[in-house]
């Protein structure tokens, strides 16, 4: 990536949550009496084991698969089945800042803080194992790798019916970088560009990328750059003499025998068709 292509379209930390820490956690008949974190918020990852935990003064179950979301300065303890190990994760999150939420704050103060294991939990818990990785072996990046995939985590959660969508919305730095890819994209269409690399280029997950352009484009990612090339290929057909070919180049595709394929999908004619119809338009 050339210097000038990321001053151009930098992603700025602060946009993202940051990770602090990450506890994993094996124990037997494991109680935590009350307590609350001043400048941090956590997500707790239940891998095995069940108890029930209280926030706020309200007890709730707490089961193997579960998450447990709590704010900052929230009060909360955690008792477990005695007898039986108790394995969690534990991921202390900073600079969180959900639309119409105070900082780091994940739910509304009188929301259920427990998500039940649902049909996104292999999302999750393969999401939460990339952030683990990514801390534990730190890498160039590692951080802005975790806050994007947090984002992700975020969005998973707020598809749960046991939380109302608004309490997890991604805020409006989100739909920035969005709008900056969505840039990218209509520069750069006629390159080699993939989810991956695209991901690549702003430091985010793929995961969390395809989430928010789908969200922001109305449609995948990749597709809207099938459509601003076709759309670029049906100009240059109308404003110009260049063979098919040569057109097919222009706007990224060098397979063109693909190009063609793609074009009579996207429009159902031919280039050729389609340039003859607007000729004989013009005539």
């Amino acid at each position: 990536m050339q210097q000038a292509d990321f001053e151009k379209y930098p992603v700025k930390e602060r946009y993202l949550p940051s990770l602090r820490y990450i506890l994993h956690q094996h124990s037997e008949s494991a109680e935590y009496f009350y307590h609350k974190h001043e400048d941090i918020c956590e997500l707790v990852y239940l891998a095995h084991g069940s108890g029930t935990v209280s926030v706020r003064g309200k007890e709730y179950p707490f089961t193997e698969g579960d998450l447990l979301l709590i704010n900052q300065d929230a009060m909360h303890s955690e008792k477990y089945e005695a007898g039986v190990v108790v394995e969690k994760y534990v991921y202390g999150l900073d600079n969180v800042l959900l639309a119409g939420m105070p900082p780091n704050h994940l739910l509304p103060d009188d929301a259920c803080p427990v998500i039940p294991k649902n049909e996104y939990h292999d999302e999750l818990l393969s999401c939460l194992r990339l952030i683990e990785t990514e801390y534990n072996n730190s890498k160039p990046r590692y951080e802005q790798v975790c806050g994007g995939v947090l984002l992700g985590v975020f969005a998973l959660i707020a598809r749960s019916s046991a939380v109302p969508e608004k309490s997890l919305e991604i805020d409006r730095m989100t739909s920035r970088l969005a709008e900056q890819v969505e840039e990218y994209l209509k520069v750069h269409y006629c390159e080699n560009l993939s989810l991956k690399s695209v991901a690549d280029k702003f430091y985010v997950s793929t995961f969390y990328l395809a989430h928010i352009m789908k969200s922001h484009l109305g449609i995948p990612m990749i597709r809207y750059v099938i459509r601003l090339r076709i759309g670029e290929a049906q100009n240059l057909l109308c404003t110009t003499n260049y063979p098919v070919k040569q057109i097919s180049q222009m706007v990224g595709y060098a397979n063109f025998n693909y190009f063609l394929n793609v074009f009579k999908k996207t429009t159902g004619k031919t280039p050729n068709e389609f340039r003859a119809q607007v000729q004989k338009k013009q005539y």
